[in-house]
C-alpha cells in the first residue's frame, strides 16, 4: 500500500497466539492485510509450508500468490523464498478437501485416482437411478408408494421425483447424512417439538400487534384509532394459542370512515392490511395443527426410505468411477479428520490457518477448520457481505464469533472498518443506509456494533461537492419491460452526457483528476436477464459494453453446431443417415460453417444428394482418419476441419467464442478420462434437454475502455467510480416459496394439504416464512454489496407511480425500489430524468457489435423453413449471378466510404457497381465510423433471423440501407426493410428511413 498502515491495520497484521477474527468492511484493505500478516510471520523466520491459507475461489488464490510472491521478491530477505509459493498450501477449500482425500485415500478404502466429474453429468445420473428407484417401486405394487402415487400424481410423477431430489439435495448440506434422515423420519414429529413451534408463532404475532398497536394510537382520528386498538388489545391479550386462533375467525377490523383524514390514510391501510394478513392464516386449534404436522408422516418416511437407496446407489456410481463432485470431497475430508492419529499429524503440519471471505463459510467447512485448530485461525471477511447463501454459506458462523470474540471468548475481534474505497459521499450515503436497514430488528447484523465506516483523507478529500452525492434519477413508471426499456435508454443517455461535459473522476492508477471515460461506468444489477437488451441498445448507440456473466455453452450457437458435428460423425461412421442425420445435416448446412441458402439445402435434402456435398465429404474424411479415436479427437479434428477459429471470427464476441471452443475440448477431455464414447457424448446434450438441464461458464468482456454490466453477485471484490443501479422494480425470485411439496432441514418434509382441510397449513407457512426471513436478510447484504462497489458516484433508477406509498414494514419488501421507499431515498435524493438526448464523440464512437442466435432447425419428415428475413434464392438461379452479387456485397463490406478509393477492385464491372452505390446522396458526406456493414440479428420475438446490408447511424436518425442488383420494385424487398424496420425499432427510438440501392444503375429508392 502507498499509505501507512492504521492502527487496527496493524493489529490486524501482528496479533498472533489467538483466533482472530477481523471483520473487514467493503474497500478496508483487507486482501492486503492478509497478505503482508503472511509476509511478516514469514519475514520472522517462519517456513511458508507451515502456512494453510483458504480462500472461496482459485481467482483469489491466485491472487493471493501473486501478491505475496511480489512482497517476497521486492525484498532482500525473503527473495530467494518465492518459488516455494507454487507448492505451498495457499488454496481453495475445495482444493484442500481434495488434497486430504488422495494423500489418505487408503484410510477410505478408495482409489487416489479421483476425479472431479462435471456437475451436469452428475445430476443426470442422479435423476436416472431416482427414474430407477420409481420404476422398482411400480414394480413392486407397494402399497403404500402406490396409495402416494394416486393422492398426488394426476398426469405426472414429476412432482414427486423433484421432491425426493429435494431431500437429497439437502441431506448433501449436512454433516452427518444418517443423522439428517433419522431426523426426518422420527424426531421431527415429535410433539414437544410441534408444539414449542406453535407457542414460538403465537408470542411472536403477539410482539407484532403490540407494534401495530403502538402505530395505530398515532392515527389523528381519536374514535377510529381506539376502536383499532381495541381490536388489537383483544389479541395481545389472547391467554393462549387456541384462544388466539379463536380470535382470527371472529375479529373484524373497523371499516374506514368516509372523509378519513387524509394524512392518515396510508398508515391505516398498512394496519389493516396487516390485520387481513393475519386472518387468513388461519391454522385453525392446537390439535388442527398438530394433525398438519403428521398428517402425511407415513408418505414422508417412504421418501426418506427411497432417498437414501438413491444416495447410496449413487455414491456407489461416483465411487465406482472414481469420480465425485466437492461435496462429496468434503465430507469425505471429514471422514479423515474423523480418525484421530490422522487428525494429528494434520494439526501438527500447520501453525498458521488462515482463512478469507470466513463469511462464506459452510457448516462441512467450519468443521474442517474446527477440528484443525490449535488457536492458530485467522479468520478475516465481511458478514455484510455474504451473499452465497445458495453455495450453503452460513453467515451465522462469522455473526456469532464476530460477537464471542468482542467479548474476548474463544479469540480477538478487529474491526477494519477505514474504507479506501469511496469517496467521504459515498461513505456518509453507507453509513446512514445500513444504519437504517441493518438492525437487530430486520437480521442479524446490527450495523452500529462496530460496522460503521470511517473515513480518512487518504486518497479523497473530505469535501462537499454535491456532483458527487448518490442520485435517483426517476421517470414515468411503466409496465415492467417499458421499465427495463426506459433505464436502458437512460443510463446510455447519461454515460454519453458525462463523457461529453467532461464529468471528472479520480484516477487512483494514474494519480491524477481527469474526465470521465467509458471504462469508468458500471452497471450492476441482481439479474443477468437483460444484458442482451443493454448489449443491442448500447450496440446501436456505439457504446462499448463488456459483458460479464455465465454463458450457456450447451444452447450456445457451438454447442449446437458441436452436437450436430458429433451427431453427423456417429451417422456416417455407422453408415446410417437417418432422420437424425437430415435434422443435423440441414443445422449445419445453414450454420455459419456453411452458410447454404435454403433452396440448395432443400434441393440436396429432397434429392438425398448428402454424399455429393462438401459438407459430407469433409465429414467423411474426418470419420476414415479418426474413426477409432478418443473422443477429444474426434472433437478437435472436427474443429479443425471446419476450420472453427477463423469461422467464428465473422461472429460476434470473437474472444468468448474462442475460449467456448476451448471449454468443449476441454469438456471432451473430461468425458474422455471418464470412458465416455462417442454416442455417449451426443446422448448427454439430449439427455441436458430431457431433464432440463443447463451448462455454463463463466464470460467476461475483452474490450479495453468499455462500460462493465454484471450482476451483484459478479461484482463482489470489484469497483468502479459511477455506478447504475437499475432493475430495483423487479420482484426477488422467490419460487421455491410458492412449491406444495416442501421440505426443511429444520420443519421436515411436507405434502400438498387435502382440499377438504379448512385450514391453512401451519408447516407450509413455518417453511416459507423462514425461507422468506433469510432471504430477505440476504437481500439486505446484496444490497449492500452493490453500493459499496461505487468509488465516486451512485446512480439508482426508479420508476415513479403516483400510487407509490411510505414503506412501513421493511420486512414486506418484494423487491430493491422498496427499500428506496422504506428509506424515503426518491423523496429525499430524486431527480426527474431529463434527457440530453447526446450523441457520442467521433473519437469515441464503437463499431455496433452482433448478437446472433441460430437455433437448431426442428425437420420431421420434411423440410421446415425457418422464417427469414431476406428474400429466399431464386430457384435455378445462375450460379455465376449469385457469385457476382456475394463478391459485391463484400466489397460494399470492405471499401472506404470516406476516400472512396476502388483501386483495389480488379473486375471493371464489380468496380462500376461499387462507384454507383458510393455516388449515392446517401453517401455523399458519410463517415466510416457511421456505419455498420452486414448487421447481423436475431428477432426473439418475431423469430426472425437477417442481416442487414449497411446501417447509417446519424445523431438524430438511422438509416437502413438494402443493396440490389438493378430490380427495386419487389415486393419481398419491401417486406423485408419492414422486418429490418421492426428490429431497430424495438432496440432504438431514433427515427428510421429506408432505402433500396441498385448498384447497377446508382439509383436509390426510399420505402416508407
Amino acid at each position: 500500500m502507498a499509505f501507512k498502515w492504521s492502527k487496527n491495520q496493524l493489529e490486524a497484521i501482528r496479533t498472533i497466539g489467538s483466533n482472530v477474527l477481523v471483520s473487514a468492511g467493503a474497500g478496508s484493505g483487507k486482501t492486503a492485510v492478509l497478505t503482508e500478516r503472511i509476509f511478516q510471520i514469514i519475514k520472522s523466520g517462519h517456513s511458508l509450508s507451515r502456512f494453510l491459507v483458504l480462500t472461496f475461489t482459485n481467482a483469489a488464490a491466485g491472487e493471493m500468490k501473486t501478491r505475496l510472491r511480489d512482497k517476497l521478491l521486492a525484498d532482500s530477505q525473503t527473495n530467494n523464498l518465492a518459488t516455494e509459493i507454487e507448492a505451498a498450501h495457499i488454496e481453495t477449500f475445495d482444493a484442500f478437501s481434495l488434497y486430504l482425500v488422495k494423500k489418505y485415500c487408503s484410510r477410505l478404502c478408495i482409489s487416489s485416482d479421483i476425479n472431479i466429474m462435471e456437475p451436469s453429468l452428475l445430476k443426470i445420473q442422479k435423476l436416472k437411478i431416482i427414474d430407477q428407484v420409481f420404476n422398482e417401486y411400480y414394480e413392486s405394487r407397494n402399497p403404500l408408494f402406490v396409495e402416494m402415487i394416486n393422492a398426488f400424481c394426476l398426469k405426472s410423477d414429476q412432482s414427486l421425483k423433484s421432491f425426493l431430489e429435494q431431500i437429497i439435495n439437502l441431506s448433501n448440506l449436512k454433516i452427518n447424512k444418517s443423522a439428517f434422515f433419522r431426523y426426518l423420519m422420527e424426531d421431527c414429529y415429535d410433539t414437544n417439538r410441534i408444539n414449542s413451534y406453535i407457542d414460538n408463532y403465537y408470542l411472536q404475532e403477539v410482539e407484532n400487534f403490540r407494534q401495530l398497536r403502538k402505530l395505530g394510537e398515532t392515527l389523528s382520528d381519536l374514535d377510529d384509532a381506539n376502536q383499532i386498538c381495541d381490536i388489537l388489545d383483544q389479541i395481545i391479550n389472547a391467554r393462549n394459542y387456541d384462544e388466539f386462533a379463536f380470535l382470527k375467525e371472529v375479529l373484524i377490523f373497523p371499516k374506514q370512515r368516509s372523509k378519513y383524514p387524509e394524512e392518515d390514510k396510508l398508515l391505516r391501510n398498512y394496519i389493516a392490511t396487516s390485520f387481513k394478513e393475519w386472518k387468513a392464516g388461519n391454522f385453525g386449534p392446537r390439535k388442527e395443527v398438530l394433525k398438519a404436522f403428521t398428517l402425511y408422516q407415513l408418505y414422508g418416511k417412504l421418501l426418506v426410505e427411497m432417498a437414501q437407496i438413491v444416495d447410496k446407489r449413487f455414491f456407489a456410481f461416483k465411487k465406482e468411477n472414481h469420480s465425485y463432485d466437492f461435496p462429496d470431497i468434503a465430507r469425505m475430508a471429514l471422514e479423515i479428520i474423523a480418525i484421530p492419529e490422522v487428525c494429528e499429524e494434520i494439526k501438527s503440519s500447520f501453525d498458521f490457518i488462515m482463512v478469507d471471505e470466513y463469511q462464506d463459510t459452510s457448516d462441512i467447512q467450519e468443521e474442517v477448520i474446527r477440528a484443525l485448530s490449535r488457536d492458530n485461525v485467522y479468520m478475516v471477511g465481511d458478514v455484510k457481505q455474504s451473499i452465497y447463501r445458495f453455495r450453503n454459506a452460513n453467515c451465522q458462523i462469522f455473526q456469532d464469533k464476530f460477537v464471542a470474540y468482542k467479548k474476548n471468548q474463544g479469540g480477538k475481534e478487529i474491526d477494519l472498518n477505514v474504507s479506501f474505497r469511496s469517496r467521504y459521499q459515498v461513505i456518509n450515503f453507507i453509513n446512514e443506509t445500513f444504519a437504517k436497514l441493518m438492525t437487530s430488528r430486520y437480521n442479524i447484523i446490527n450495523y452500529d456494533d462496530g460496522h460503521n465506516f470511517v473515513f480518512e483523507p487518504v486518497i479523497y478529500s473530505q469535501d462537499n461537492n454535491n456532483d458527487y452525492l448518490p442520485v435517483v434519477y426517476t421517470y414515468p413508471k411503466g409496465k415492467s419491460e417499458e421499465n427495463v426499456d426506459q433505464e436502458i435508454a437512460i443510463i446510455a443517455d447519461d454515460i454519453i452526457a458525462k463523457i461529453n461535459d467532461g464529468f471528472t473522476i479520480y484516477d487512483k492508477e494514474e494519480k491524477i483528476t481527469r474526465p470521465v471515460g467509458f471504462g469508468d461506468f458500471s452497471i450492476i444489477i441482481d439479474r443477468a436477464t437483460d444484458f442482451d437488451k443493454y448489449h443491442r441498445y448500447f450496440s446501436i448507440r456505439g457504446i462499448p459494453l463488456n459483458v460479464i456473466q455465465d454463458e450457456r455453452i450447451d444452447d450456445s450457437l457451438l454447442g449446437m453446431v458441436t452436437k450436430n458435428l458429433i451427431i453427423l460423425f456417429s451417422s456416417i461412421a455407422n453408415n446410417n443417415l437417418d432422420d437424425c442425420f437430415i435434422h443435423a445435416y440441414v443445422s449445419i448446412a445453414r450454420s455459419f460453417l456453411m452458410r447454404l441458402p435454403d433452396q440448395e439445402i432443400f434441393d440436396i435434402v429432397a434429392s438425398k444428394l448428402f454424399v455429393h456435398t462438401a459438407l459430407f465429404e469433409k465429414l467423411e474424411k474426418v470419420v476414415r482418419i479418426f474413426k477409432n479415436s478418443s473422443l477429444y479427437e474426434i472433437v478437435r479434428a472436427l474443429y479443425d476441419e471446419f476450420d472453427i477459429y477463423h469461422q467464428l471470427m465473422r461472429l460476434d464476441r470473437i474472444n468468448n467464442n474462442i475460449e467456448m471452443v476451448d471449454s468443449f475440448l476441454s469438456f471432451a477431455k473430461s468425458m474422455d478420462d471418464l470412458g465416455f464414447s462417442l454416442d455417449d457424448f451426443a446422448t448427454y446434450f439430449g439427455e441436458l434437454t430431457q431433464y432440463g438441464l443447463e451448462v455454463k461458464v463463466p464470460r467476461k468482456g475483452h474490450q479495453k475502455n468499455a462500460v462493465t454490466i454484471i450482476t451483484i453477485h459478479r461484482s463482489k471484490g470489484l469497483e468502479y467510480p459511477i455506478v447504475y443501479l437499475p432493475g430495483l422494480f423487479k420482484t426477488f425470485n422467490r419460487d421455491e416459496v410458492k412449491e406444495s411439496f416442501i421440505a426443511s432441514p429444520d420443519y421436515g418434509i411436507f405434502f400438498p394439504s387435502p382440499n377438504d382441510i379448512p385450514y391453512a397449513s401451519f408447516p407450509h407457512f413455518l417453511i416459507k416464512q423462514k425461507y422468506v426471513q433469510d432471504d430477505f436478510e440476504e437481500k439486505i447484504r446484496l444490497f449492500y454489496v452493490a453500493i459499496t462497489r461505487v468509488r465516486e458516484k451512485l446512480i439508482f433508477l426508479y420508476p415513479r407511480d403516483e400510487n407509490d406509498t411510505t414503506f412501513y414494514d421493511l420486512k414486506k419488501a418484494n423487491c430493491f425500489k422498496n427499500f428506496l421507499e422504506y428509506l424515503a431515498l426518491p423523496d429525499a435524493l430524486g431527480k426527474e430524468y431529463v434527457w440530453k438526448k447526446a450523441s457520442i464523440p467521433s473519437n469515441s464512437r464503437q463499431k455496433a457489435s452482433k448478437i446472433v442466435k441460430i437455433k437448431q432447425l426442428s425437420l420431421p419428415s420434411k423440410l421446415v423453413e425457418k422464417k427469414a428475413a431476406s428474400k429466399k434464392e431464386v430457384q435455378g438461379a445462375e450460379q455465376s449471378a449469385l457469385e457476382f452479387g456475394n463478391q459485391l456485397h463484400h466489397l460494399l463490406e470492405v471499401v472506404d466510404y470516406e476516400k472512396k478509393d476502388l483501386s483495389f477492385i480488379s473486375d471493371k464491372r464489380l468496380g462500376k457497381c461499387v462507384s454507383n452505390v458510393l455516388k449515392s446522396s446517401l453517401f455523399a458526406n458519410v463517415k466510416n465510423k457511421d456505419l455498420r456493414h452486414e448487421y447481423e440479428f436475431y428477432d426473439d420475438v418475431n423469430q426472425v433471423h437477417g442481416i442487414i446490408d449497411c446501417l447509417i447511424l446519424k445523431p438524430n436518425e438511422i438509416i437502413i440501407v438494402d443493396f440490389k442488383l438493378k430490380n427495386l420494385d419487389d415486393e419481398h424487398y419491401i417486406v423485408q426493410l419492414h422486418t429490418y424496420r421492426d428490429y431497430i425499432k424495438s432496440i432504438s427510438d431514433k427515427p428510421i428511413r429506408m432505402y433500396l440501392v441498385a448498384a447497377l444503375t446508382g439509383e436509390e429508392r426510399q420505402i416508407d
